[in-house]
């Protein structure tokens, strides 16, 4: 046994020489390019330092989240398009800054709206930053190997979806290394109540994916530890492969939670900031540099495969090694300023200028191109989710139980979604845990002691057993969204490159061909927000001539079996409060079919959460229902209905919420303030299609939910240009803007606020342009 032993040492000493000459040679192939910046920064050119586009990402990314926690702080956002302290924006939300608003700046106006936004909010940290922070550092354990003298550390991994581990590849570089190994959480400080470390067996068996090139490793954990402990109760570090999460400028600051050498769990806090990360095709060495970033740490041999966060905790990077310090012939230098001994001294010996990780970005675009099969497709569409439920942090998710019960044989059911919570578990509770925060002083604190913290708010979950769910398999032969329907090509909105408001959810198993994200029923298709738990895009197709099914008093609303049911806003949102199941795609435009057996089962599947949206009760009704005189999103749906019979014509309708940074919390989600539709028709005769564009905000009315009484206030109808609808969401509409007949159509005295802003009030409905 020693002699094996002796070799997973060799082993693990080579991968890591490997790793640390690959990242010598970028960091002094990078040198110039890390001076050029340092001087940027130090003379005030953030611009020069950092590339616009990631910097007004990262300003947006901050102003979001700022909203979101209810924080009002000079914002870059609101110097370049102001409002009145403290009051959310007029519109649905506040124009995102874009590296034009930036770019037409002099150079000392740059420098105060980065720092306005960068600093300003960067240091503005409440509790929550710690409590975040103690939540997210559980997901984080030591990587051991299994020995006849006990664990024996190899390096540092983190839970980035329920019981999936990710760490580096030089760490775990294949199956047989990881059958032989365990995840040791609970690894911490015992001052105060101590916790007992709690030893998870890998299981490579159920997936295993790795790379030597980005050094990285995902591996599936057991689901209960050697003491009985559930993995689920760790939550997890989602993956979000979106801009904006970090840049080079000045107190940008990175957090590090690790094993150094196998010590038990210490955090490395704050004052550590990127060195270098490409920011153009044109630098030196961009090519090499691209999945990297380098960065000022206190790390150690056993930091590989940490998490690199950012202040709000998200993971921007995962760790893989210090970058060692060398001589101008190249070789490594140790602690004392000699020449390091490769054959005589440990690898502890090295003197590190710096610190190398891989970009969650380059991570995630990595995943989405592995092919895999079974389970462990099932498994990678969890990590591909890039959300917990009900947060993008960790720090506010509890973890769905792990498929696997430990020892067991049996493998879990294709397309199976992970049970819930406990709804007794819904809130944080931290169990006492210690770390070592270095501050740049290293002390011991404790945090926790048993009891539960408040964010997001706990929420009341109905028994799952009275929630429905429609098997995967039961959506066999779903036609979907046809983008040939009208007879031309009209496609499916996508998701930007670059989405602000969160990542579509891949289906637990996606299809072998088509959309991995998109959730297709009779007549229609829903693309679900992973981070919102709401659909980004519910798209259908509407026949006039066919055959309808009348709605029935037996319609239940379901979960879909094809993604995770913590990923759906199930029907205990809706429940005490002024908010209705609000149907995207409505029900009477998908019911149809060539015969009324069809209608009726196209009719159910609208019945779907992932086709609802929060909504005030008076937001889908018409007038005739209400006799509140508003002017709601019913009476237009029924003006294109009857448009649409009396034509007997066919129609395309793509339906979703305008996603902002000041939406509406109502538990741990929040509300959509407003809505958009989207009616595409192609007319016999014509070359080309038609379209319009909606947008009904409903933001005076629930401003006071669920809180107060409600007073039937009036909604915000208009017709907006599809151009300006885009600009406000993560879709890009394709060809729609140019088919856009509002687009076109002359002004008059009564609606001459159309231009700028592209809206058109809708006092009635003959004011729509068609």
């Amino acid at each position: 046994m020693a002699t094996n032993d002796m070799a997973q040492d060799l082993d693990v000493k080579q991968a890591a020489l490997d790793v640390a000459i690959g990242a010598a040679e970028r960091w002094q192939a990078r040198a110039g390019v890390r001076e050029d910046r340092a001087r940027a920064l130090g003379e005030g050119r953030y611009l020069d330092a950092d590339s616009p586009d990631r910097v007004a990402a990262r300003i947006n990314r901050l102003a979001a989240g700022a909203r979101r926690a209810g924080l009002s702080p000079t914002m870059a956002a609101e110097t370049l398009a102001p409002t009145a302290m403290g009051d959310p924006p007029a519109s649905p939300a506040a124009p995102p800054v874009t590296p034009q608003d930036l770019t037409s700046k002099s150079v000392i106006d740059q420098r105060m709206i980065v720092e306005e936004a960068l600093i300003g909010v960067q240091n503005f940290l409440s509790i929550e930053f710690l409590e975040r922070g103690v939540v997210a550092a559980r997901t984080v354990g030591c990587v051991v190997f299994r020995s006849g003298g006990g664990p024996r550390a190899l390096g540092s991994g983190f839970l980035v979806a329920p019981g999936i581990l990710l760490t580096n590849n030089h760490v775990l570089p294949r199956p047989d290394r990881a059958d032989g190994c365990s995840i040791q959480m609970d690894y911490v400080n015992d001052f105060g109540p101590g916790l007992l470390p709690q030893l998870y067996q890998l299981e490579p068996d159920r997936i295993f994916v790795t790379d030597k090139d980005l050094d990285y490793t995902l591996v599936a954990v057991a689901a209960v530890s050697d003491r009985g402990k559930p993995i689920a109760d760790y939550g997890w570090n989602p993956l979000d492969g979106g801009f904006g999460k970090i840049t080079t400028l000045p107190e940008d600051f990175l957090n590090i939670v690790q094993h150094p050498l196998g010590r038990r769990k210490e955090v490395v806090l704050r004052d550590n900031r990127i060195l270098d990360l490409r920011t153009s095709a044109t630098e030196t060495a961009a090519a090499a540099m691209t999945p990297f970033i380098h960065y000022e740490a206190d790390t150690e041999h056993g930091s590989s495969g940490s998490p690199v966060f950012n202040d709000q905790w998200e993971v921007v990077a995962l760790h893989h090694m210090g970058v060692p310090q060398t001589d101008a012939e190249g070789r490594f230098l140790n602690k004392a300023g000699g020449v390091w001994d490769r054959t005589a001294e440990p690898l502890e010996s090295i003197a590190w200028v710096g610190n190398e990780g891989i970009r969650v970005s380059s991570l995630v675009t990595a995943f989405t191109s592995l092919q895999l099969q079974g389970e462990a497709r099932t498994l990678l569409a969890l990590v591909l989710a890039g959300a917990g439920p009900g947060s993008a942090n960790a720090a506010a998710t509890i973890a769905p139980a792990a498929a696997h019960p430990a020892g067991s044989n049996e493998s879990s059911l294709v397309g199976e979604a992970p049970p819930e919570a406990d709804a007794q578990a819904t809130g944080i509770v931290l169990a006492a845990e210690n770390m070592s925060f270095e501050i740049p002083l290293r002390v011991t604190i404790a945090f926790g002691n048993g009891r539960g913290i408040g964010t997001p708010a706990p929420v009341e979950r109905s028994p799952e057993a009275t929630e429905p769910m429609t098997p995967a398999a039961s959506f066999a032969g779903r036609d979907g969204y046809r983008p040939d329907f009208l007879g031309v090509a009209v496609p499916l909105p996508v998701i930007k490159p670059r989405p602000v408001f969160g990542t579509p959810l891949p289906l637990t198993l996606p299809p072998l061909t088509g959309n991995p994200c998109e959730l297709r029923y009779a007549r229609y298709s829903v693309i679900m927000n992973a981070r919102r738990r709401l659909a980004y895009l519910s798209a259908a197709n509407v026949d006039f001539a066919a055959i309808t099914a009348p709605r029935s008093n037996s319609d239940k609303w379901a979960r879909d079996g094809r993604i995770p049911a913590a990923m759906q806003v199930g029907n205990d949102y809706y429940l005490k409060n002024d908010y209705d199941k609000g149907h995207l795609t409505r029900r009477a435009d998908a019911a149809w079919g060539a015969t009324l057996t069809e209608a009726v089962a196209a009719n159910a599947d609208t019945f779907h959460y992932t086709n609802a949206a929060p909504q005030h009760k008076f937001f889908n009704q018409s007038d005739a229902f209400t006799h509140q005189h508003l002017k709601l999103w019913g009476d237009l749906e029924d003006f294109i209905a009857a448009q649409g019979q009396q034509q007997r014509t066919r129609l395309t309708i793509f339906n979703g919420p305008i996603f902002a940074g000041n939406d509406k919390p109502l538990k741990d989600i929040l509300v959509p303030r407003a809505f958009f539709k989207i009616v595409v028709w192609h007319d016999d005769g014509e070359a080309e299609a038609g379209a319009v564009g909606f947008v009904l905000e409903q933001s005076d009315l629930i401003a006071r939910l669920p809180e107060e009484a409600i007073d039937a206030g009036e909604f915000r109808l208009r017709q907006r240009l599809i151009s300006a609808i885009q600009t406000t969401v993560d879709l890009d509409f394709g060809e729609l803007a140019r088919l856009d007949r509002l687009a076109g159509a002359p002004t008059d005295r009564l609606h001459e606020v159309i231009g700028a802003s592209g809206d058109r009030p809708i006092e009635a409905l003959t004011d729509i342009i068609c």
